[in-house]
């Protein structure tokens, strides 16, 4: 599959939103204006003036023609699945996690949609691939159903990804929440707030509130402290992205416990 000709879409169709979903691999007419709302939530752009010199920008670049090139170059790496790849211009101003402004992603199993803005680096494009790619690997060596993943599960896939950024792209392209907070604080938080609640599914709101740090927890709270097991036992093991792909969850968590 790799990166579908979402530039043609857009040049053809530029105010016509339901045309660009009805390309998209399984999704029909009927879900269509509900999944274009959906992936707004996470940096799709809406037509505006703003967005058209954004997407103007990206063909500029060439940026269709770098995120084949990064398929390529990380489907070969990890052995990882032929998937679909969708690349849109990101919502002007965006930031979902704060420090990470105009640029985002989303992973779903087969396949990926990419947010990005030309005023970014072009290793900011590829650290947003390598952390949505990974993820699409990782679901793929997991074999595990939708259903059956848990807040543990959601804490390693986003530690993993954001290692796999550090150790391919370069640690200056994580994230603040990557260092934000000690080992200490990290170790004391998941006593008080993550430990009880590691079976949670993703359907349940304390999944994402204790994921994301909302209300009055600690912001990012499940991406960080995945991305400090994961970097605690990488050291340990010596072992680097493509030998921890695959490795389950509880893995991590026991050699992180002991």
């Amino acid at each position: 599959m790799g990166v579908y000709n979402t530039k043609e879409w857009l040049m053809n169709h530029w105010d016509e939103p339901l045309e660009w979903m009805s390309k998209i691999d399984g999704i029909s007419e009927r879900e269509a204006i509900s999944f274009y709302r959906y992936l707004q939530q996470h940096g799709m752009f809406a037509p505006s003036k703003r967005t058209r010199s954004t997407f103007e920008g990206l063909v500029q670049k060439k940026a269709w023609k770098e995120m084949e090139r990064l398929f390529l170059k990380y489907k070969q790496l990890w052995n990882g699945p032929d998937i679909g790849i969708y690349l849109f211009p990101v919502q002007s101003n965006f930031s979902l996690f704060g420090d990470r402004p105009n640029k985002s992603g989303l992973a779903l199993g087969d396949k990926m949609f990419l947010f990005l803005s030309p005023d970014i680096d072009k290793e900011q494009w590829e650290a947003v691939f390598v952390h949505e790619y990974h993820h699409c690997a990782r679901m793929e060596k997991l074999e595990k159903r939708e259903e059956e993943y848990r807040l543990l599960d959601s804490i390693l896939f986003e530690g993993l990804a954001e290692f796999a950024v550090k150790e391919y792209v370069g640690e200056k392209w994580n994230p603040s929440w990557c260092k934000q907070y000690t080992s200490a604080d990290i170790k004391k938080w998941w006593r008080s707030y993550v430990q009880d609640h590691l079976m949670l599914s993703k359907q349940n709101p304390v999944h994402d509130r204790i994921l994301y740090g909302k209300g009055m927890l600690p912001s990012m709270l499940g991406y960080a402290t995945g991305f400090a097991i994961v970097e605690e036992c990488a050291k340990k093991w010596k072992k680097g992205t493509k030998e921890m792909l695959a490795l389950p969850a509880e893995t991590f968590l026991k050699e992180w416990n002991q």
